[in-house]
């Protein structure tokens, strides 16, 4: 399971205009626009360059959210290390432009919930999400028990860390 950005994952558009991503990451993890900064290193963009950020399914057969981010801050500095060498760095700053936007197809699947109120059952901390390459679902285990599947990365992570109940199959609703 990556937790990063892949440098397959970020096609520059042009040097002005900035980036585009698309990758399987989480867009929680991608909210504060740390894990773009090793593309933006690679690609040396300016300050003002706008990189837009598409999440999408594991087979990227499917948008799932996307947003748009804005490098704040290019400065080039010289840094001079123990033993008196002194090389450039170029220090980035990237903020969030614009709010994540959802996919109707990704707001219609996180908007199911059960009918009828049953008891909520949660996964401890022993959670763990791995991908099912033959299903193509994110699945949360515990111990070697799949408790949950799901095509959404975001929802299975936030199943397996404890932060909402684990759903209920459809066949138990009412």
């Amino acid at each position: 399971m990556t937790s990063r950005i892949q440098p397959q994952e970020f096609h520059l558009q042009s040097s002005r205009d900035g980036g585009h991503v698309r990758t399987v990451v989480s867009k929680e993890l991608l909210d504060d626009g740390r894990l773009l900064l090793q593309g933006i290193r690679l690609h040396q963009l300016d300050a003002g360059s706008s990189i837009i950020v598409q999440v999408t399914n594991h087979d990227y057969s499917r948008l799932l959210h996307e947003c748009e981010f804005r490098v704040t801050r290019a400065q080039t500095v010289m840094v001079q290390d123990d033993e008196e060498r002194t090389s450039q760095k170029t220090i980035y700053e990237v903020v969030r432009k614009t709010e994540w936007w959802a996919a109707p197809s990704a707001a219609l699947e996180i908007a199911k919930a059960p009918i009828v109120p049953t008891r909520e059952r949660y996964v401890p901390a022993t959670g763990v999400v791995r991908w099912n390459l033959g299903q193509k679902v994110h699945e949360v285990v515990i111990g070697d028990k799949v408790v949950f599947a799901t095509a959404d990365k975001a929802r299975a992570l936030a199943v397996a860390n404890g932060d909402v109940p684990i759903p209920e199959p459809e066949s138990a609703r009412i």
